[in-house]
């Protein structure tokens, strides 16, 4: 076992930092694998959502915006809309259906998609 650690062929993780990895990896598809937790319940109810500021917001085109979430990822907005989105904003990014995302700002949503 000692050998293989060194080899670097076994990682020993804490619990921190599966959880700051389950946190950079929300919003993709990835399989189910034991590493995440002990059964598919266990990886589905951990992070239904994720929360944060608003960082690096850039508008594009027809009211879409593209904005970085710390530790989550860059999302881009996948439909226009009225809401304005500002850098220091508090977020929600929840779970929704069908494998899709939605962002919550100041109680209004708007879908949501991870490009990186």
């Amino acid at each position: 076992m000692e050998e293989a650690t060194e080899s670097r062929q076994v990682v020993l993780l804490d619990q921190g930092e599966v959880r700051k990895t389950k946190r950079s990896l929300f919003g993709f598809s990835l399989p189910k694998i034991p590493f995440f937790g002990e059964s598919d319940e266990e990886q589905d109810e951990e992070y239904k959502q994720i929360e944060g500021e608003i960082e690096d917001i850039q508008a594009l085109s027809n009211g879409r915006y593209q904005f970085a979430a710390k530790d989550a990822g860059t999302w881009q907005t996948t439909e226009g809309s009225w809401l304005i989105l500002k850098n220091g904003q508090k977020f929600k990014i929840k779970r929704g259906a069908v494998g899709s995302y939605m962002l919550v700002v100041n109680g209004r949503a708007i879908r949501v998609k991870r490009v990186n």
